[in-house]
């Protein structure tokens, strides 16, 4: 048990995490909308007609939406490798002191 008397003592969270993790959570949701509107007849109808929206379905505009799409899906993954990197005039330190904010990085 730690010296703080909890057990369960709450590690600080990157902010970068925070911010990919929230970006992801909103593109489920997007993908979840757009996938369940599809079990709606009145959609159904308008897609079966060609018109949904206002907007043309075929072949360009599926094509254009998808890629849409996958170029947000790999905003999150390609943004959070980044590390900070040192100043190029700093020592290295060999073993850091184990203090509050960095006792939970492994």
């Amino acid at each position: 048990m730690p010296a703080s008397g909890r057990a369960l003592d709450p590690c600080p969270v990157n902010v970068r995490n925070k911010i990919s993790a929230l970006w992801a959570s909103t593109l489920f949701v997007f993908a979840y909308v757009d996938l369940f509107s599809f079990y709606r007849s009145d959609f159904r109808a308008d897609l079966e007609t060609g018109e949904v929206g206002g907007f043309t379905v075929n072949q360009s505009f599926l094509l254009g939406t998808t890629a849409h799409h996958v170029v947000n899906d790999f905003d999150g993954p390609f943004t959070l490798p980044r590390l900070p990197r040192p100043a190029a005039d700093s020592q290295p330190v060999e073993n850091p002191p184990r203090t509050r904010a960095n006792r939970c990085a492994r």
